[in-house]
């Protein structure tokens, strides 16, 4: 078991020379990721799990395999963040006036900035310009 330093004992109001094994449940070290020796078998496990979009990650001095998927691989280009964060914004503004519009309905009200920003994320102004255009 892994030994616990006594300032960590007394924060979870643990007895100084007990056993605690039982009482405190994250005491195991969380695992890192699945790394492999050789390609073949990165891809052998890969199709195995159902994974179809990933690519070989070189780990630990080159000498293993870690299997990345391609969606956390994306990136964002710059037009499209910032019509998000604008998006964001205007949203959150039109949340803030309509609760200064409408009358006093009860906390639904905190909610109007929050759906407005996550209306102007999921659906920026670029949606709405490339609609506009293609009419």
């Amino acid at each position: 078991m892994v030994k616990i330093h006594t300032r960590a004992k007394k924060k979870f109001g643990l007895s100084t020379h007990g056993t605690y094994g039982k009482k405190l449940p994250n005491l195991h070290k969380k695992k890192g990721p699945k790394t492999f020796k050789t390609e073949e078998a990165a891809n052998k496990y890969a199709e195995e799990n159902g994974i179809k979009s990933f690519k070989l990650k070189k780990v630990k001095k080159n000498k293993k395999f870690q299997i990345v998927e391609k969606w956390l691989t994306k990136k964002f280009n710059k037009k499209e963040y910032f019509s998000k964060l604008i998006g964001t914004a205007i949203g959150s503004g039109l949340g803030v006036i309509l609760i200064l519009i409408t009358p006093a309905i009860g906390f639904i009200q905190l909610a109007f900035p929050l759906i407005g920003s996550l209306l102007g994320f999921y659906f920026p102004i670029q949606n709405f310009l490339y609609f506009k255009n293609k009419k």
